[in-house]
């Protein structure tokens, strides 16, 4: 068995990056992948409050840095008894106002002990063995050069009798960490895939009685899959609030929908499907009942026939439908409207009886 500490290599008002593009955390999980079946390894982050003191030291020890603190009795007293030429002061760094802005970020948010270790472990004695394992530990520990900033980084130390440390979480002294340091190092994985990383499903839970069982007006979901076994209904009027279904492939999306749709034709209400793939509308016209086959209306780009028309004009207010469909292509087309598509629109008006025009 071995392990580590990864603990501060600078002081600990110094702080690590907080800032990624990727999941800091992949190099770690990828030299967790592939794991030999006798080998264990396991990574703990530890965490506490911090007691004033410490905190108060150090602030005290940053703002020496920015040049606010008092310096110290006995530098002051041995320049007053040595005094010497000082020669001018060399150039600041470029990067030095840089340091002292995180440094004073740091000291100025809240922070907590922390403690980061690893442990490995085989169930195999031999040499080979214990080698490989030493191997998998300088990878654990190379993983966490991704939270190296310009200040500060994380260095290894050896941890001596690790089986001691497994069995209790004593933090010792631990570094200060801010939230967004603890962060970095302490999260769920942010990539979607992980090799050999299962996530935790959604906890299931009963339906409550306001859940309708089913009825009228009401589509029926399925059966519930906690609490007592009964129906789940989705109420037609809370449908149509923008009903999201989401799942993984294969795990019965299209299914529901399709069952959503014949419902909706057997109860007589309309429907309008859009699939780009085409397997739902296949779907649901070889299972339509016949009573709705009269009132369907299909849509198929790669049908070589003419398409369905639509006489917008066709209804019982002609003027009111004309104006709706000028005001909504008006809308849409903003920037390209003017004065000829307005007429183009508008209804003709009524013929008028012949009049005589004098010569």
């Amino acid at each position: 068995m071995t392990g580590g500490w990864m603990r501060l290599a600078r002081a600990d008002h110094y702080p690590l990056r907080t800032r990624f593009d990727d999941d800091p955390l992949r190099g770690l999980l990828g030299a967790l992948t592939d794991l030999d079946p006798d080998q264990r390894v396991g990574v703990r982050v530890c965490a506490r409050p911090v007691t004033g003191p410490r905190l108060a030291r150090a602030r005290t020890a940053a703002a020496r840095l920015r040049g606010a603190a008092p310096a110290a009795w006995g530098p002051l007293l041995l320049d007053a008894a040595t005094p010497r030429t000082r020669g001018p002061a060399g150039p600041l760094r470029p990067d030095t106002g840089d340091t002292i802005r995180a440094i004073l970020a740091k000291a100025a948010s809240p922070r907590l002990a922390c403690a980061v270790s690893y442990r490995l472990a085989t169930s195999r004695p031999d040499g080979p063995a214990a080698e490989r394992l030493r191997g998998r530990a300088h990878g654990v520990a190379s993983a966490f050069a991704a939270f190296t900033s310009g200040t500060n980084h994380l260095r290894r130390r050896r941890m001596w009798r690790p089986r001691p440390w497994s069995g209790h979480r004593w933090l010792a002294r631990g570094t200060l960490l801010r939230i967004p340091e603890l962060a970095a190092l302490a999260h769920l994985p942010t990539d979607t895939t992980v090799p050999g990383l299962e996530r935790a499903g959604a906890r299931r839970v009963a339906p409550t009685p306001a859940v309708p069982a089913g009825g009228a007006n009401t589509r029926l979901l399925g059966d519930a899959d906690a609490g007592a076994p009964r129906p789940v209904s989705l109420g037609v009027a809370e449908s149509r609030q923008h009903t999201h279904v989401i799942g993984k492939t294969g795990s019965g999306k299209s299914t529901l929908l399709a069952n959503l749709i014949l419902q909706d034709a057997e109860d007589g209400r309309s429907a309008l499907v859009i699939d780009p793939r085409g397997d739902l509308v296949t779907d649901v016209l070889a299972r339509l009942p016949e009573a709705a086959a009269d009132r369907v209306v299909l849509f198929d780009p790669d049908d070589n026939a003419p398409p369905p028309r639509l006489n917008l004009l066709q209804g019982p207010d002609p003027e009111f439908t004309s104006d709706s469909a000028t005001g909504i292509f008006r809308r849409i087309y903003a920037h390209w409207w003017g004065p000829a598509p307005t007429t183009s629109c508008a209804r003709p008006p009524s013929p008028s009886p012949a009049r005589r025009i004098p010569r």
